[in-house]
């Protein structure tokens, strides 16, 4: 490994020195997995099934399996619906081949078809990112793989789906015959069998003999027509029934080995032959394992095949019964889906685990070099390190690293590997001093190999793994081009970092990239459909959240998320943070999960804390028809409502609390505040006094209730509650201006004005508080004191009614009437039907000489009830 690095690409499972010996030029290929709608396409076109549904432009669009030609689930379903008939009108329907076998819960073929098409999809999904790159001499052992593994799901499906019809598995016997020459000496059998010769069949069908000899001898596919004759010629005369079920067993034969000969092209015609005897093998083996398992867990693992949870104690059944040691590892189960992917690929493609672990890395675009290896030990101890992470043996692994980099410390894959490790162990543990050991080896890769991207990109990576996205953000963009190509690797780094401080539209772009990048990727899908519900743009989310789906993405995939934790639960509601991000996070989560109060409740919140209490009410209503029986949903809609002045809605609701929870404190006050802002303030007592019954330490409930009793006249009683909500917190500026109103009652102005300064001192800038004092003043006649106390509280709250009338009336009773006149017609666009204020204008009007406006406002006054005695 020393020396210059190669920046070509050379495949690592046989010697890379031989490889060059030969001089092999080869270059590495991704094997593609077809999408379900390619796989319906093809059937399509290989049955020869004419239906007009199946020639529009949308299906066209589904059968071509571009990302850029996506069609809606629905459509979708339609295009599966028309395949459905078509092959029900040759016979290919779901029903047992035993027609005196029940089958009342086996679902219709565009259920199976549906099934089969979705659950493809997903596992294409799983599989798709963790096919490697290799040689194209080495594509047919891939392919294998990942058709055995499909075997292996499809015969768990198989068994479920037999176990429904309530079939026997002899249903399966065509599988036997699977192939060319197979289904061709299958029919001659049945030929043989039914005493006809070859020239008795050809006439018997209206073909020629040529043409059946092509059938017998060549494996040449009848037309469907002619299967029909085929079963007609081949069963005995008078048992018409027995020729439905022979023409059902010939169309699923040939259904089978059309698809099996599609398949044949890719992974050879032996395969083909070994997975469908294996698939016939195990489907029957299963059937007798199932036993009597319940209905929904039959409809489970036929729609889940290996997923299901089902599934594992029937693989280790079967891998107790095979003798096949290649198969026998292949069924083990052990670990997650991910784990046997991954055996099945070291298996079959016989490499070491470690080279395959990197491989699968191409997951999150982490492609590695596979370097000319000119230290063959150090690169044992790199392999071996690999084989031991797999195991989850991370401190060998690491040591065994370190080896590596003692041996040949100018290779930066070693740093490199050693960077990933170390920094995959301090972000799940926490454990700062491991990512900045893991940071310092990458920046060593990145110094022995600067055009490198991958150490580059790892190191952002790291940044913002511990918490720092900025830094992250900062040193990814400053990644120059004099490096290789950005992958999808550094722009999936950049989006999340982008994404974690809030920066949505450069996120989404970042993303985009990615998905540009790598467009068969349905993370990367995921993601965008993410980050374009954060920022709000609804349209993309959906065209992404589409793309996530028609990859095969999962719920969990397409939206996965962790600093949102949004697929698990409602990001909660953190009053300290942006209000906007959470918003737009609780959108995300409802877009997926509609019917969880929780999450209404969260943003409901954040509406409130944003002052925005419609919205917040309409998201308490939804809760409410989703929960009737939520008390803090109604207590909490009648508290935004009271923000909007629908006092009514406040004691309705505060009602609807109180009967579902007597008692409840919180209710009783804010239904007490609800009647103290109507005047009815015996009512608002009696709340308040229940609610001090159930929670006698509460200071605003003494505050409320002293505040009511001022408005009654009884300055005393306020006095006394206001001296106890003062004890219980004896920084609440309320209390103080309460109290203060309560000795202005009584006229005893000095300590009136002693409480609003005790007040401002709290809350200097109280507008309340310097409104009191300068009523206070104003009835000291102290008027220039007042027009100051005003002219604060004006600025402070340039909407206070009462302010600009108490200001009006020291201009007036100072003796500067024309100034009082703009105060009171400001005072007057606050509360236009104000009796009062219209008769204070018209004495300012008459003291100025507006006789004819004085005059004009004393009727309005009386008008309005200003009672003139």
């Amino acid at each position: 490994m020393n020396g210059k690095i190669s920046t070509e690409k050379k495949h690592t499972c046989e010697v890379p020195q031989l490889e060059k010996a030969k001089g092999i030029q080869e270059s590495e290929v991704a094997p593609r997995l077809p999408t379900s709608g390619q796989v319906l396409g093809a059937i399509v076109k290989t049955l020869g099934i004419n239906d007009r549904k199946l020639r529009s432009k949308t299906a066209r669009r589904f059968f071509s399996g571009r990302l850029s030609d996506r069609v809606k689930e629905s459509s979708c379903t339609e295009i599966i619906a028309a395949i459905a008939d078509a092959l029900a009108d040759v016979g290919l329907d779901t029903t047992s081949p035993d027609v005196n076998a029940p089958s009342p819960t086996f679902p219709p073929l565009v259920d199976v078809l549906d099934w089969h098409a979705r659950n493809w999809d997903q596992l294409r999904a799983i599989l798709r990112p963790r096919m490697p790159k290799v040689f194209p001499r080495h594509l047919d052992a891939v392919w294998r793989t990942y058709v055995r593994l499909v075997a292996i799901d499809l015969a768990l499906r198989a068994a479920a789906h037999i176990r429904l019809a309530g079939a026997s598995p002899a249903a399966l016997d065509f599988l036997d015959w699977i192939g060319a020459e197979r289904r061709g000496a299958y029919l001659n059998k049945i030929r043989s069998e039914s005493g006809r010769s070859v020239l008795d069949f050809a006439e018997a069908t209206d073909v020629s003999v040529n043409a059946v000899e092509a059938w017998l001898y060549d494996g040449v596919r009848p037309s469907n027509n002619n299967l029909i004759g085929i079963a007609k010629a081949l069963t005995p005369a008078g048992k018409a029934s027995e020729s439905k079920v022979l023409l059902r067993e010939l169309r699923r034969l040939y259904w089978a080995s059309d698809l099996a000969e599609l398949l044949a092209q890719h992974i050879g015609a032996q395969a083909v032959t070994d997975i469908a005897g294996r698939l016939r093998r195990y489907a029957t083996q299963l059937h007798g394992s199932i036993g009597q398992v319940d209905q929904t867990d039959l409809v489970e693992l036929a729609t889940l095949g290996h997923r299901s949870p089902l599934a594992q104690p029937l693989l280790t059944a079967l891998h107790s019964n095979e003798s096949d040691e290649e198969w026998r590892a292949e069924l083990q189960v052990e670990g997650t889906d991910v784990a046997w992917v991954r055996r099945l690929v070291a298996v079959n493609t016989q490499v070491h685990q470690g080279e395959v672990d990197n491989l699968i890395q191409e997951t999150d675009g982490r492609l590695l070099k596979n370097w000319d290896v000119s230290n063959p030990e150090a690169y044992a101890h790199y392999q071996r390190a690999g084989e031991l992470q797999l195991e989850g043996r991370i401190d060998e692994a690491l040591a065994e690293v370190a080896i590596a980099i003692q041996l040949d410390p100018m290779d930066p894959a070693n740093h490199f590997t050693m960077a990933t490790y170390k920094g995959e162990i301090g972000m799940r543990t926490g454990d700062m001093a491991l990512i900045k050991e893991g940071l310092d080896a990458s920046w060593m890769a990145a110094t022995l190999d600067p055009n490198w991207i991958l150490p580059w990109t790892e190191i952002g990576w790291l940044l913002l793994g511990s918490g720092k996205p900025k830094d992250a953000i900062e040193h990814l963009r400053g990644v120059g081009p004099e490096r290789e190509p950005l992958d999808a690797y550094y722009f999936t780094a950049l989006g999340m970092a982008l994404m974690q401080v809030g920066r949505y539209a450069e996120s989404l772009a970042a993303f985009e990239s990615t998905m540009e990048l790598d467009p068969d990727d349905p993370r990367a899908a995921g993601l965008a459909a993410t980050v374009a519900s954060l920022s709000g743009d609804t349209l993309k989310a959906n065209r992404y959240h589409k793309a996530a789906g028609h990859l095969g993405a999962t719920e969990k995939l397409e939206w996965q998320m962790e600093m949102l934790k949004a697929t698990a639960t409602p990001p909660p509601f953190d009053d300290s943070k942006d209000h906007d991000q959470q918003i737009a996070a609780l959108n995300a989560f409802i877009t997926r999960n509609p019917d969880t109060a929780e999450a209404y409740f969260n943003r409901a919140r954040a509406y409130f804390a944003k002052g925005e209490d419609g919205k917040a009410i309409l998201d308490l209503n939804t809760i409410i028809k989703l929960e009737p029986g939520n008390a803090d949903a109604y207590l909490f809609r009648g508290i935004a409502s009271g923000n909007l002045g629908r006092f009514d809605h406040v004691i309705a609701d505060a009602s609807e609390a109180i009967r579902r929870s007597p008692d409840n404190a919180v209710a009783h006050y804010y239904r007490g505040l609800a009647y103290r802002e109507q005047g009815d303030f015996d009512l608002a007592i009696r709340d308040f006094d229940e609610a001090i019954r159930i929670q006698p330490d509460h200071a605003d409930t003494y505050q409320a209730r002293g505040d009511c009793y001022r408005q009654k006249s009884e300055p005393d009683r306020a006095i006394d509650d206001l001296d106890t909500a003062l004890k219980l917190d004896n920084k609440d500026p309320f209390s103080f201006v309460s109290r203060g109103a309560a000795y202005h009652t009584k006229h005893e102005y000095p300590r009136a004005i002693a409480d609003y300064e005790a007040a401002l001192r709290v809350d200097p800038e109280n507008s309340s508080a310097y409104r009191f004092r300068g009523h206070a003043y104003l009835a000291m006649r102290y008027y220039a004191r007042a027009v100051e106390d005003f002219d604060v509280a004006l600025r402070i709250d340039p909407s206070d009614g009462d302010a600009y009338r108490g200001r009006g009336n020291a201009f007036l009773f100072g003796g500067n009437p024309e100034l009082a006149i703009p105060e009171y017609d400001a005072a007057l666009e606050c509360d236009p039907d104000n009796a009062d204020l219209v008769h204070l204008r018209a004495v300012a009007r008459k003291v100025t000489g507006d006789t004819e406006g004085a005059a004009e406002d004393y009727r309005r006054a009386r008008e309005l009830g200003y009672d003139d005695a």
